[in-house]
């Protein structure tokens, strides 16, 4: 075993402050058991030491925090508590866990404080971000890796698949943990235990996979394109790992070439699929941005002249049809319940339709009705000026009074930093050298898939979908159980004068019994209807939950009215601002808006 991690440490301070004992004493207890208070053995002591700045264990102290995070009956109640500012559950969590590296607190205290962080509740949400916090903490612990992986190989963990969630929760969300040599010395510990955990350290050794070796050493001779090319040196916010890649861009990555990263053949082929999904559908949001600097840049140079050899002048005003000119910094927006923002003023291009409009109530209109492309919310915009560092932001207000303007207003929110820091400084200004670019039409469409993707340990069904194997049986409806769904469906139909011809029979069947199946066919085949009663028998005869996705809302109004006439009514759907689903009023169906929400009222802070 490796060394302790903390030899003798001063046993804890006895006496306890009356107030910080109270001030969560009743933090975590059940709900809805007929108001009976769960019996909590230490957490008179819990309580007390969380809010001591400096406070120091004894193992037999350490014992008695871990043993009263597991008491905790609501998982939520333990994290916010860890979390909480005005408390130091973070630091105690530290203390305590360094304390022993015996294979008993290992086996009774660390690992079931692993599962209980691994439950469902905590893994979605809002609880994300605190959840990765007290995981980052944790990988702080000097030793204490090495320690879980000697405790798998000798077998003193009844189960090691927390500590396989664990290790692969922190490479999928952080770069630093990628980095820790530790965490991958996990990786054959856990495949030899098999299992679930062997499974999870499948992915973790996916998620960790390095760049391969790259050209040159097999020996050849190395090119500096070659080198160009390589994932990892591109430019500033370029890496080996996709995980490691900002989403929104860098100066240096849209000013320079656009070299197209070589493809990596010694990655799995689930991470050269994810790691090519993500870096194409980055650079649709990258490509254009590059373009229109590259367009300003010439133009600039060539003062609106034509020259020889020049790019065409239409084609050049196409591309700086999202750029903004005469761009001023009027103030600071702080509105009720949302980001606050800076409020800028340009002026639009030459040709833009709102130029020719006379009055304010036309411009008003206009913006509200038909100028939705021009600085939407949520898109991703940045202030450019030759040779200096561009400023990346994202639209948060946009009302059609302001845009209404003489010089339209847009409010943008500027990451933290030295660029907000530089923004701040101009307000009051007219910024003449300066051009507001328009990105993206919308970050949020883009953004959650590329962060989706980055989260991903693997390809789901990556049997199936990469490595093109046979589809495998689910486990929720056994080979009888399908037969009988697909006879007792066709007696239904026959019983209502109709019948599957053998297609859908053999559709219905395998959309039964496989993970995965692609039904297709030309319009008017049955593609919905074998869609409906595949729905319709999961829900029967199983405990599953279906996830419907149409391509318009129309297929989705269609389907929904199909459901809810098989008596399927529990249903949950998310629609955009311009989804209708007619049928959605005659039945309790949930729907949530996702978009289109009106900003509330917003203080004013000017220069």
């Amino acid at each position: 075993m490796a060394t302790k991690w903390a030899e003798g440490r001063p046993r804890i301070e006895s006496a306890q402050e009356e107030a910080c004992r109270g001030a969560g004493r009743h933090a975590g207890r059940a709900q809805g058991n007929g108001g009976s208070r769960p019996v909590y053995t230490h957490r008179r002591f819990f309580d007390g030491v969380m809010c001591k700045a400096n406070a120091s264990f004894s193992p037999a102290d350490c014992v008695k925090f871990m043993s009263a995070l597991l008491e905790f009956d609501d998982h939520l109640d333990m994290l916010y508590r860890l979390t909480k500012p005005q408390e130091h559950g973070l630091r105690n969590m530290k203390l305590a866990l360094s304390s022993s590296d015996s294979p008993q607190f290992l086996a009774q205290s660390v690992l079931p404080f692993l599962a209980k962080l691994g439950d469902d509740s905590l893994n979605s949400g809002m609880c994300r971000k605190p959840l990765l916090q007290v995981l980052d903490t944790i990988t702080t612990i000097p030793g204490l890796l090495p320690c879980l992986g000697e405790a798998i190989t000798s077998g003193t963990l009844p189960d090691a698949t927390p500590v396989a969630w664990f290790a692969l929760t922190l490479a999928v969300n952080s770069e630093a943990a990628r980095a820790n040599p530790e965490l991958e010395a996990l990786v054959q510990p856990l495949l030899a235990r098999g299992g679930g955990a062997a499974a999870a350290a499948r992915q973790l050794k996916q998620v960790l996979s390095p760049a391969g070796p790259g050209p040159g050493s097999n020996g050849q001779a190395l090119a500096l394109e070659d080198l160009r090319v390589q994932a990892g040196g591109r430019h500033d916010n370029d890496a080996p790992n996709f995980r490691d890649i900002k989403i929104i861009p860098t100066s240096e990555e849209v000013s320079g070439r656009d070299y197209e990263a070589a493809e990596d053949n010694a990655k799995a082929p689930e991470a050269q699929l994810l790691d090519r999904h993500f870096r194409l559908l980055r650079e649709d949001m990258v490509a254009p941005l590059r373009e229109v600097l590259r367009t300003l840049t010439q133009w600039q140079q060539l003062d609106g002249k034509a020259a020889r050899g020049a790019p065409n002048q239409a084609a050049m005003q196409q591309v700086l049809r999202n750029v903004y000119h005469q761009v001023s910094v009027l103030g600071v927006c702080k509105q009720q319940n949302r980001m606050a923002c800076v409020m800028l003023s340009f002026a639009l291009p030459p040709g833009h339709h709102a130029n020719r409009l006379k009055t304010r109530k036309e411009k008003e209109d206009f913006w509200d009705k038909h100028g939705r492309g021009t600085l939407p919310l949520n898109a991703l915009v940045c202030l450019a000026a030759p040779g200096d560092p561009l400023l990346f932001g994202t639209v948060v207000r946009r009302e059609p009074a302001e845009m209404a303007e003489a010089l339209p207003l847009v409010g943008v929110s500027f990451e933290a930093g030295r660029g907000l820091e530089q923004v701040l400084a101009w307000v009051g200004k007219t910024l003449a050298n300066k051009v507001l670019v328009q990105v993206s039409t919308n970050l949020l469409s883009i953004r959650p898939v590329l962060e989706g993707l980055q989260a991903l340990p693997t390809v789901p069904l990556a049997e199936e979908l990469v490595y093109g194997q046979a589809p495998q049986r689910i486990s929720y409806l056994s080979a009888a159980q399908v037969e009988a769904v697909v006879a007792q469906q066709q007696l239904e139909l026959k019983n209502a004068g109709r019948a599957l011809d053998p297609s859908q029979a053999a559709a219905l069947e395998r959309g039964l019994g496989q993970r995965v199946a692609l039904i297709q066919g030309p319009p008017g085949t049955g593609k919905t209807f074998i869609g409906v009663m595949l729905s319709q028998a999961i829900v029967r005869h199983s405990q599953e939950t279906i996830l419907c996705v149409c391509y318009t809302n129309h297929a989705l109004d269609q389907f929904l009215e199909a459901l809810l006439d098989k008596g399927i009514k529990d249903i949950t759907m998310q629609i955009d601002t311009l989804g209708t689903l007619q049928c959605a009023g005659a039945h309790q169906v949930k729907a949530r808006k996702l978009t289109g929400r009106q900003l509330p009222a917003a203080h004013w802070y000017s220069a």
